[in-house]
């Protein structure tokens, strides 16, 4: 009965120990830590939450005063490959 009770004890602090471990790379490693925040809009549904930064997928989301998201990173890669093909 004391060794079962003592394996279910170190069980669940491994299981918890793992979830853990889970979230931390999750957050760190895949960037899921900080994802848009939205409002509710009466007609559209849904709105980004002015005036934020946040950087999910390792991307940076940048949105204005008015609800506008831009995708930061690709917003500046296009303009990279826009200049460096326009150039002689």
């Amino acid at each position: 009965m004391r060794g079962h009770r003592r394996l279910a004890i170190v069980a669940v602090g491994t299981l918890v120990a793992a979830l853990l471990v889970a979230e931390l790379l999750a957050r760190t490693v895949l960037g899921l830590g900080d994802p848009p925040l939205s409002i509710a809009h009466p007609s559209i549904e849904y709105l980004f939450r002015p005036n934020q930064d946040e950087q999910p997928y390792r991307d940076n989301i940048h949105v204005n005063e008015i609800g506008q998201a831009v995708l930061a990173g690709v917003l500046r890669r296009e303009i990279e490959t826009t200049v460096s093909t326009s150039k002689p």
